[in-house]
């Protein structure tokens, strides 16, 4: 009786502490407020120990397509529209280039305000830079918790092609052989691209995870210990793979996809800015 009462105290607390209650769709675990919980704009913070607000996970990224190895330009600065960009090769690197990717921790609801709590997500702001600056952003969400962290992939400009491959996503306890499955009802048709994949109407994607092994990788950071998760996705369009590199403190520091329309697009973390 004594140690169900020291139980019931600790969860008693906790919440009090964290105001944290979750709930499972199709295997994701994500935060759920109560009336209380929901006024305080960091709920879906409190529980982040790698994506913490205000810090920001800055990539370099190649791209591999026909045998060749490509970046994106944009057509100007401050464009967002998803449609505006072309491949351009090294040699032919301009101001518009998109060199790096970046994804900030947004504070509270990060403006996103009339989304919330349906939305039940961390907002984070894709960035995306050239050799000189910000050339473009972005906002959506990404889910971390004891549970689960989960990612929503870069989506601008060419990067949209991502949309159709497994998002960045790791379970809790991470261990070697374990495997899980995810389900996606409603990719959009404003992905749809002659240059990459074109189609009508929403499509469905169904995702297995799995954990192969942990590995040592070189990293900016130095030598890392990384879950290595490999992933599927297949839709009516075809399938996709992701591997995955995950560190305890630093999160996905490689994302090694390949993609719907025959490419490879590699992302590795170089730079943490706190």
């Amino acid at each position: 009786m004594k140690k169900i009462l020291i139980v019931f105290l600790l969860m008693f607390f906790c919440k009090l502490m964290y105001g944290q209650k979750y709930q499972q769709q199709d295997n994701l675990y994500y935060e759920f407020p109560d009336s209380i919980t929901v006024k305080n704009k960091n709920f879906f913070n409190l529980d982040n120990n790698i994506y913490k607000p205000g810090v920001e996970f800055k990539f370099s990224y190649q791209i591999i397509k026909n045998g060749d190895t490509l970046l994106v330009r944009v057509d100007k600065i401050g464009d967002t529209k998803t449609a505006n960009w072309t491949f351009v090769k090294e040699q032919d690197i301009d101001n518009l280039t998109i060199r790096y990717l970046s994804f900030k921790i947004s504070e509270g609801y990060g403006g996103l305000d009339h989304l919330f709590p349906d939305y039940s997500q961390t907002i984070i702001q894709q960035n995306y830079y050239s050799a000189n600056g910000l050339l473009f952003d972005g906002a959506t969400g990404l889910i971390e918790n004891m549970h689960n962290v989960w990612l929503h992939p870069f989506r601008g400009k060419y990067f949209s092609v991502l949309e159709f491959s497994p998002f960045p996503y790791i379970k809790f306890p991470a261990k070697p052989s374990s495997n899980w499955t995810w389900i996606l009802n409603d990719i959009s048709e404003r992905w749809s691209d002659n240059r990459i994949i074109e189609y009508s109407g929403k499509q469905h994607a169904n995702y297995k995870y799995k954990i192969i092994k942990k590995k040592t990788l070189n990293t900016s950071f130095g030598k890392l210990n990384c879950i290595v998760t490999e992933a599927i996705a297949n839709t009516s369009l075809g399938s996709t793979k992701l591997t995955s590199y995950f560190n305890k403190k630093y999160g996905f520091v490689a994302l090694d996809y390949s993609n719907i329309d025959g490419s490879i697009v590699k992302l590795k973390l170089i730079e943490v800015i706190e």
